[in-house]
């Protein structure tokens, strides 16, 4: 797997970073391992507010990012997990955003934006 995660737990939410490159036909393996490390650590360390910055390099087919989504309460994803999604560069983020529309249709809470400081402003007052 060619995705990297590291993470931060501050007093009110779990900051989680995603770097490497995405590994054509195999981003959605990739995915769930990764989801459900952050599932893991957020359990782990009692906090449900997440922000998950993506620096990861290569496009994530949209089919990808439905199949990912749909697992996550198969590996263990809570619903009382919020998710912000910061995804810095404006290609990744117009790629990534429909992670948001794919996780409010399954019922789970989250949002993406461009920046850090406008995704813990949002997963704070949540």
């Amino acid at each position: 797997m060619s995705l990297k995660l590291k993470h931060k737990a501050f007093k009110d939410y779990l900051r989680v970073e995603f770097n490497g490159n995405r590994t054509p036909g195999q981003e959605v393996e990739e995915g769930i391992a990764t989801w459900k490390q952050v599932a893991d650590i957020a359990r782990k360390v009692k906090l449900n507010r997440i922000m998950v910055v993506s620096k990861v390099k290569g496009r994530l087919p949209a089919v990808s990012a439905f199949n990912i989504t749909e697992s996550l309460d198969i590996i263990g994803w809570q619903q009382d997990f919020i998710i912000a999604g910061v995804a810095p560069d404006k290609i990744a983020f117009t790629n990534l955003s429909i992670f948001e529309t794919i996780m409010q249709n399954l019922g789970y809470e989250g949002k993406m934006f461009e920046n850090e400081s406008d995704a813990k402003k949002w997963l704070l007052s949540i």
